[in-house]
């Protein structure tokens, strides 16, 4: 017996088209939060940036473009917001979507396909570390964003405000002042430490205007005292208070000094006598 097979086979081509070429695309930038920096915070200060590409369809071939980001006449390994007269710090803030390559950043390649869908980017990208006590004023650098051919070109920086920080013992906010028997007299004195980045207002207010008043209330006897800080004399008596203006020096630690001064509290009843001295600071 004779057994016979045929097989037939059928080919055919299947063309394969290129992806659509990409010179080049737009991306929006902007900067979304870490516009002001407080340097009396004690957080971080963190600047989020947002991509999106400007056209709404693009072709899959952009996927393979190279996007990156660059501070011209600057680095990214030690970036700096440039003010008036001093440079803030920032620390580059890694995320999954760019990487740090030499000078300049690189978005990854899931990142840049992200963003040829149609996906928005929004990413941490600086670190201000908290406590720098710049003077104020807006400090900020220029961003260059490259996509193949296409250039765009944004400042990223931040608002520093006037700020105060209170440093050491003064950080607890009172302080008591013991005056010990004032049938004599009596002096007193409290010092207060603090860093600022401006000239500093100090309103001083006395509860009692400018008087010790008896534990038992004022029908038992006031003494009235006066008051300095830092040697320039204040009126306690002024309802609204009294103010004294310490300039700028610098941002290192300085100090100042509340005095009291009691006079002879002869012919007055036994007893503890007290007033509130509130004092308020304002950086401008």
């Amino acid at each position: 017996m004779m057994i016979s097979a045929m097989m037939a086979a059928s080919l055919s081509l299947v063309s394969l088209q290129p992806a659509p070429p990409c010179d080049g695309f737009d991306i929006e930038i902007t900067q979304t939060d870490g516009l002001v920096y407080d340097a009396a915070d004690i957080s971080d200060t963190i600047i989020h940036l947002r991509l999106r590409a400007s056209d709404a369809e693009l072709p899959t071939g952009c996927e393979r473009l190279a996007v990156r980001l660059a501070i011209p006449d600057g680095t990214a390994a030690e970036p700096v917001l440039a003010g008036p007269s001093a440079q803030l710090e920032a620390d580059w803030e890694r995320a999954d979507e760019i990487r740090r390559t030499g000078s300049t950043w690189r978005l990854q390649r899931d990142a840049v396909r992200r963003l040829v869908s149609g996906e928005t980017l929004t990413l941490p990208f600086y670190r201000l570390a908290a406590g720098q006590f710049v003077p104020p004023g807006l400090y900020e650098h220029r961003l260059e964003v490259t996509s193949g051919d296409r250039l765009a070109t944004i400042p990223v920086g931040s608002q520093v405000l006037p700020a105060l920080r209170f440093e050491g013992s003064t950080s607890a906010g009172t302080h008591v002042i013991n005056l010990g028997d004032i049938d004599t007299g009596a002096q007193g004195r409290s010092d207060f430490f603090f860093r600022t980045n401006t000239a500093v207002s100090v309103m001083v207010h006395s509860d009692n205007l400018g008087a010790l008043v008896h534990e038992r209330g004022a029908e038992f006897g006031a003494v009235s005292y006066t008051a300095s800080v830092s040697g320039q004399v204040v009126d306690l008596t002024l309802a609204a208070g009294d103010t004294v203006d310490f300039p700028y020096r610098s941002s290192a630690v300085q100090s100042g000094s509340l005095e009291i001064d009691v006079p002879p509290a002869i012919h007055h009843y036994a007893g503890l006598y007290r007033d509130v001295i509130t004092m308020s600071f304002i950086p401008y």
